[in-house]
């Protein structure tokens, strides 16, 4: 009893639980009205669901979201179009309407298909971008991870909605016509039969390619076919109904409506609790020297500038002793981070020397913020207060002298970064912090879904991982080759 009242307060306090409740119950009213006439109440009901849906997200948007990027601000101005017609609607139902304006139910229909249209953007982007991006390149399958999921989660999307809209449509404007007898209900059961060709090869050719391969990669297939049909099981039915049942007329279009809208159910309720989470980029063993310091990611929505891959892990024929893998790890933490500082600098040099108006537009905040905690993060990530350690670690990264970044800040201003940085680390001795809590603005990238200083933030804490473990376990072993 205990552990159940404890799963229920795990889940009532998250507002991913009330954001899926509040969809499911939409889309049983929703089932429940093409079943009988519901009271005005429930119509109430539902655009007050719809409010407490992309209410949810605005709040989320403010109080939780770290990173404000493209995506996310995207979904924010949809949530806020769709607060603002539903406060409209209850207004008006408040009011004793017992039905809405035709205005306001356009506008709930431009929300769902501007909802498409983003969905077919994401959709094209990613699948164009997965396909150009090299699977045997180890930098690159965190972005490639990202791009499959945006494609298995539009494509359902996309198959879905786009079937719902259309068949809602013709239901609203078709009650009185047999399927037959309209040309536009005549192109959609063509479309649909295409569709339904497209799936059913893809199924033949998983099961056929299946029965070619090893036990193991067997069962994978399964689970992919299983997953297939999850996602577009009902959606097929929906369509087996009104291609093969035209004699049907309506009835055939409402059935299919209702097989859509418990599929909706059934997925939201299987990614509540099985909710894909893509981790960040793993330390692989890359060479470090290879790394180009200077690099910059490109204006790919998700990042490929990923530190945490060049990061060493155990001890090899290059790195005999444990001491020397922590060391080289501190080293290139070291190096990057000082690096992006300087960049920092040199943008807030240039944000100062900007006329008025353009300061004022400008993020000298963020970027101070960034540096501040850059530098602080180093500190705790060296983990150390020894002062020849963290000189000698200086003297090797002495080629940062040489970088474009430091003849533009000068090197008085180096150095003062420097002398900051051995006092943070005394500090953070002194500490014994297990992480550095950062403010929200630190992780600010509008343009990309994880930027530059994100990704250094995750070598550092990956690199005082790494020391822990190595230390923790074999602080004394040596390579043997």
């Amino acid at each position: 009893m205990r552990m159940i009242v404890s799963s229920l307060q795990k889940h009532i306090t998250i507002t991913e639980f009330w954001r899926a409740l509040s969809f499911v119950l939409k889309r049983l009213e929703t089932i429940a009205k093409f079943l009988t006439k519901l009271p005005p109440f429930f119509t109430f009901t539902l655009y007050f669901l719809h409010f407490f849906r992309a209410a949810l997200r605005i709040y989320n948007f403010f109080k939780k979201t770290k990173n404000k990027n493209l995506g996310d601000t995207c979904k924010f101005l949809f949530s806020v179009f769709k607060v603002s017609i539903a406060v409209l609607a209850l207004i008006l139902l408040s009011w004793g309407l017992v039905s809405l304006p035709t205005l306001l139910l356009t506008s709930f229909f431009a929300y769902s298909i501007l909802k498409l249209i983003h969905s077919s953007i994401v959709l094209l982007v990613s699948c164009i971008a997965y396909r150009k991006i090299d699977k045997n390149c180890i930098e690159q399958q965190w972005r490639r991870a990202q791009y499959r999921d945006n494609i298995t989660k539009h494509t359902c999307l996309l198959s879905a909605g786009l079937l719902f809209v259309l068949l809602n449509s013709l239901f609203n404007v078709g009650t009185g016509i047999l399927i037959w007898s309209n040309p536009l209900l005549l192109l959609t059961d063509g479309l649909m039969a295409v569709a339904l060709l497209a799936a059913a090869i893809y199924v033949f050719y998983k099961i056929n390619k299946s029965t070619r391969i090893s036990l193991e990669k067997q069962k994978q297939q399964i689970e992919k076919i299983k997953k297939f049909l999850l996602l577009f099981g009902l959606s097929w039915i929906a369509l087996l109904v009104t291609v093969i049942a035209p004699s049907m007329g309506v009835s055939a279009i409402i059935a299919a409506l209702i097989l859509l809208c418990a599929q909706d159910v059934i997925l939201t309720i299987y990614y509540y609790f099985n909710s894909v989470d893509l981790p960040n980029p793993a330390p692989a063993n890359l060479n470090q020297e290879q790394f180009d310091l200077s690099s910059q990611p490109n204006y790919d929505y998700y990042q490929n500038f990923s530190p945490a891959y060049y990061l060493a892990t155990d001890i090899s024929e290059n790195l005999p002793q444990v001491n020397d893998v922590i060391k080289a790890n501190k080293k290139f933490i070291l190096k990057i981070t000082l690096l992006k500082i300087l960049e920092l600098r040199v943008q807030r040099a240039k944000i100062a020397k900007s006329n008025g108006m353009s300061r004022f537009f400008s993020s000298a905040e963020k970027l101070k913020i960034k540096e501040d905690y850059l530098l602080l993060e180093l500190a705790w990530s060296l983990n150390t207060d020894n002062l020849g350690d963290l000189i000698e670690l200086i003297l090797d990264s002495s080629d940062l002298l040489s970088t474009k970044r430091v003849r533009i800040v000068g090197d008085f201003e180096l150095q003062k970064i420097l002398s900051h940085l051995i006092f943070l680390a005394e500090q953070e001795k002194c500490n014994q912090r297990t992480e550095v809590v950062k403010p929200k603005l630190f992780y600010q990238s509008f343009w990309k879904k994880v930027g530059v200083c994100t990704a250094i933030s995750q070598a550092l804490q990956a690199s005082r991982e790494i020391e822990a473990h190595l230390n923790s376990n074999s602080p004394e072993i040596a390579y043997v080759n």
